[in-house]
This record gives C-alpha cells, structure tokens and sequence, in this order.
C-alpha cells in the first residue's frame, strides 16, 4: 500500500513539475511560477534603466548617432552628426510609468523638463556658441508630457524569428497626446515668450504599434531588449532627383519595477 501511494505521489511530481515550467518564456524567466505570464506581465510599471542606441547611415556612407541612458529620473542624450559635433541634453523625468491591464488595455505617460543642453565640437577651433548654450535652448523650464493609449497582447511564437509563445509583447497606440513649450513672438511686446502647445492624435488599431521581447520577468522586475536593423530605398522629388538608400540600427534594454 505505502508503494502505490508512494507511486501515485511521484506520477503527481511527474506531471506537475512540466505544467510548471511551461511558464518559463524568456531565458532569465523564473523556472517555476503559480502566475501566468499574462498575470505577471499585468500592472503598473515603472521604468527605472534604460539604454538605447541608434544608428543612422545614408546613402553616403555618413553616419549619425544617438545614444540614450536613463537611470532613476535621469536620462541623458548625446546626439552625433556626421561631422563627428555631438549635443549633450539632460532630462529630469518627474514620472515614466507604464501600465498593462489585465484587460488588454495599456497606457504609458511621462512627464520631464530639459535640465541642460551642451556642444561638444569635433573641430576644436569652433566655440561659438559656448560650451553650455543659452537659456533658450532649456525650453523656459517648461515640462514636456507625453501620454499614449491602446491596446497590448503577447505574440505566438516565431519560430523563424527564435522566439517562443509569448515571449513578446506588442502595443497598439490608439491615442496619443503630447504637451510641450511652445514659443512665441508677442508683438505688444517684441519679445519671444515661452507657453505650452498640446496636441493629440488618434490612430488605427495596427497603425501605430511597437513589438518588444521580454526576456525576463520574475517577481517584481520586467526587462525588455532587443536590436533590430533595417534600411529603405528613396526617391527625391525635385527635377535633379537621385534615388538612394539608408540604413538603420536600434538596440534597446529597459528595465521595469513594480513597488
């Protein structure tokens, strides 16, 4: 008798510890988890890293480049043209929250204000402007908000791709709304003056959508990262117009927190 419940007990361990483990969808995913993936993936999110890259070239052979770390409330931005000049902008983020819904609707919103703008010259005899440019370039302290709505949903497996049955999320934008400075001239005064310019924008379901892989998410942690390519063939539409193509590469890792 104790052999056969013995028996029973280990065919139980057997085909529970698979069901268990068919959870597991990104490479640093917990091996075992009571919750769906859908169910961890749902809440409100809080981005606290980030890194990103990207690569432009054109027809040419110039390259262009951005680069972006963010870390706590802070990112900085260092943007390289194909003379090698590059600007450095800091942002203090008051907020960057993203928030998945069990539903299937998502809302993402950040709020942040220019805190410095510097040059760097690759040709060293150029200093004007100065180092640090003027105020004006800091958009009068004005804060700029950025809200998107819609939709989100993990993808199938891609086999062709190397990815598994949800272990990518993609996001729909329906809406969109941005708010920023905005200057103006004042002709009572003759002076430019800094106020706010708002606008929205509605989009189809599909028009506007990102795809993300996720490589781990376990307790309270989400991280997301991926590199992707592509290029694009032109025309211009002037009479002396000369057809070309460029080239793109993005890689980006972010991490998510929940409190």
């Amino acid at each position: 008798m104790k052999a056969k419940k013995l028996f029973m007990t280990l065919v139980a361990v057997v085909i529970m510890v698979p069901s268990f483990q068919s959870c597991k969808k990104g490479e640093n995913d917990p091996g075992i988890s009571f919750s769906s993936r859908q169910a961890r993936a749902a809440g409100e999110w809080t981005v606290s890293n980030m890194s990103m890259e990207n690569t432009y070239t054109d027809d040419d052979g110039d390259v262009s480049k951005m680069e972006s770390t963010y870390s706590g409330s802070t990112e900085t931005v260092i943007s390289t043209n194909v003379d090698g000049d590059k600007v450095t902008t800091v942002y203090t983020y008051s907020e960057r929250m993203i928030t998945l819904e069990k539903d299937g609707n998502y809302s993402e919103t950040w709020t942040r204000r220019k805190t410095s703008v510097a040059v760097d010259y690759a040709d060293a005899s150029i200093t004007d402007p100065p180092a640090t440019i003027l105020e004006d370039q800091l958009d009068g302290g004005i804060a700029e908000t950025m809200t998107k709505t819609g939709t989100w949903s993990f993808l199938t497996a891609d086999d062709a791709a190397g990815y598994k049955n949800k272990e990518r999320i993609i996001f729909n934008v329906t809406s969109q709304t941005e708010s920023g400075p905005d200057q103006y001239f004042d002709p009572s005064t003759f002076e430019f003056l800094w106020g706010t310019e708002t606008t929205t924008e509605s989009m189809g379901n599909g028009e506007m959508s990102t795809i993300v892989p996720i490589t781990q998410l376990k307790g309270k942690e989400m991280i997301v990262e991926g590199d992707f390519a592509g290029s694009w063939d032109y025309m211009t539409t002037d009479p002396n117009g000369f057809e070309g193509n460029d080239s793109y590469t993005n890689s980006f890792s972010m991490t998510l927190t929940q409190d």
